[in-house]
């Protein structure tokens, strides 16, 4: 691993299941939370937890294909929170979601990792911005949905 992109890998690392600044990691955030309560639909018509970790999963998709010169690669936003059909079976739905958020972050990790540093310089495909700035963003992305999944979870769970 490239000496630049160890701070990049561990910050995501961290956010994702780690001793992170804010105290709250994506694995500690998803603790506790059963099936049943990563579909239910929250008061106010908001997003479900189930919902929320699928488009994180997206985003970090997103980046993958742009990191891969992928410039046609888009997120639709309705289609990365949209866990209808996987809200039929919940046990298994969650287990899917989880499963591809793994499994999307330790491809990201290995994409930071072969990054050099000029390709956080490098225009993004089809955007106005950076590498670095859009692996800056996702991890800010991150940490936002983790700390709305900590309190959805605390909301859910006092219902």
């Amino acid at each position: 691993m490239k000496s630049l992109n160890l701070d990049i890998h561990q910050q995501y690392a961290e956010i994702y299941d780690g001793d992170n600044w804010v105290g709250v990691s994506f694995c500690s955030a998803i603790d506790g939370v059963t099936p049943e309560l990563a579909f239910l639909q929250p008061p106010g018509h908001r997003n479900s937890i189930a919902a929320i970790v699928k488009h994180m999963t997206h985003w970090k998709q997103f980046v993958i294909q742009k990191l891969q010169g992928n410039v046609h690669f888009d997120v639709d936003q309705d289609a990365s929170l949209d866990v209808s059909e996987l809200a039929a079976d919940p046990s298994k739905g969650w287990k899917i979601i989880l499963e591809d958020m793994e499994n999307v972050h330790e491809d990201l990790l290995e994409a930071i990792d072969d990054l050099s540093p000029e390709d956080l310089d490098t225009q993004v495909g089809g955007r106005d911005y950076d590498i670095k700035y859009l692996i800056n963003g996702v991890a800010l992305h991150d940490m936002y949905h983790t700390g709305q999944i900590e309190l959805l979870k605390k909301q859910l769970q006092s219902l």
